[in-house]
């Protein structure tokens, strides 16, 4: 092992290691698939960088290393080829991002766990909205529903797309018709969805 490697992990804010080498993947998503250890910088060493990394061959897995407020963050991830795919598994090990490999970036998860609770709200309400009921049930409904709205228009392009996969993993989408009036819909969900 080189005895630079603790401070290329520092240097670079990070990186993903395999077998002891940095990765030359120049495309994919890599995502954390098991937490490991945090560290303080402070605290940080060659040895610890190490051990992170005979723990990672012995998994089968990449060492990721990410270096952020004062803390060295050590997981164990795996690159998936597919934007979805990655996404998707970045949420059932409940990550905050994912790591896009050719943009060098993260791409933010939160607008999907946003999704996730507008639309669990939106069903709620749905489900005790009835318009001969009270005016509060359907205060309710047209909240829900335009929280979904302005969530949509609120993010970004990459992570509207993000948000429009969680509404759909609960059955919805929303958008603008042709009209440009904005919607809130059900979908069929496909059975491998």
């Amino acid at each position: 092992m080189r005895e630079d490697l603790k401070n290329e992990i520092l240097r670079n804010n990070g990186g993903s290691y395999e077998n002891g080498a940095k990765i030359t993947a120049e495309a994919g998503y890599c995502v954390s698939v098991e937490d490991g250890a945090i560290i303080p910088v402070k605290d940080f060493t060659e040895e610890e960088a190490e051990r992170h990394i005979e723990e990672a061959k012995k998994k089968k897995a990449l060492a990721g290393f990410w270096v952020d407020g004062g803390l060295v963050f050590c997981d164990f991830s795996k690159i998936f080829n597919n934007y979805a795919e990655g996404i998707l598994q970045g949420v059932k090990n409940k990550q905050l991002a994912i790591f896009d490999i050719k943009a060098g970036a993260s791409v933010d998860l939160v607008p999907f766990y946003t999704a996730e609770k507008d639309a669990e709200a939106y069903i709620d309400a749905e489900s005790e909205y009835d318009a001969e009921e009270n005016i509060k049930n359907k205060k309710y409904f047209r909240t829900a529903k335009n929280n979904i709205l302005k969530n949509m228009y609120n993010f970004s392009k990459k992570e509207r797309s993000i948000y429009l996969m969680g509404l759909q993993m609960y059955g919805l989408t929303a958008g603008k018709d042709k009209k440009g009036d904005r919607f809130v819909e059900y979908i069929d969900l496909k059975e491998d969805f």
